[in-house]
């Protein structure tokens, strides 16, 4: 069998592609042979510097999960994209998430970021009370539903700020 991330053009492409290989080496042994997996998409689609290749991977992350990952059955896919993009959505969609170990989950972010020093990464995700949130607590958020298995991809920058 050769390998789909070696022809990859595309970094995102290679990752899934990656996370691909997981199913073709039987998805059931590596996750749990009830699991279903969702795929949460977030993503800063509106910005005027990277709106427009941010929505490019939007595509490409939902059409590898529909269309060519070895994952059995179809993919939920929920995406926050757009005017949508908020801290507020975002948390609704992770609370909306099946809960349990029959489930898994991956989140896929790709904005800008950045990193404190003293906080760690944070995603720039607009909320009512900062412009980001801590990539932590993104992530606690995701495995308070208790998954069998969570990714959390994050495709940002991380330029240390003090």
């Amino acid at each position: 069998m050769v390998s789909p991330v070696r022809n990859c053009r595309r970094p995102i492409v290679c990752l899934l592609a990656a996370c691909g290989l997981a199913g073709a080496c039987g998805w059931p042994q590596v996750a749990g042979a009830s699991d279903t997996l969702h795929v949460v998409i977030v993503a800063d689609t509106n910005d005027v510097r990277i709106g427009k290749s941010v929505a490019v991977d939007v595509q490409t992350v939902e059409s590898f999960f529909r269309e060519e990952s070895n994952v059995p059955s179809p993919v939920p896919i929920t995406t926050v994209t757009g005017d949508e993009f908020t801290q507020e959505r975002v948390f609704r969609a992770i609370r909306t998430l099946p809960r349990g170990a029959a489930h898994s989950c991956l989140l896929y972010y790709c904005g800008h970021g950045e990193y404190d020093l003293e906080k760690g990464h944070r995603l720039m995700i607009p909320g009512a009370d900062s412009p980001g949130v801590a990539r932590q607590e993104v992530l606690a958020a995701l495995l308070a539903g208790q998954p069998h298995l969570v990714a959390l991809i994050s495709d940002s920058c991380s330029v240390i700020v003090d």
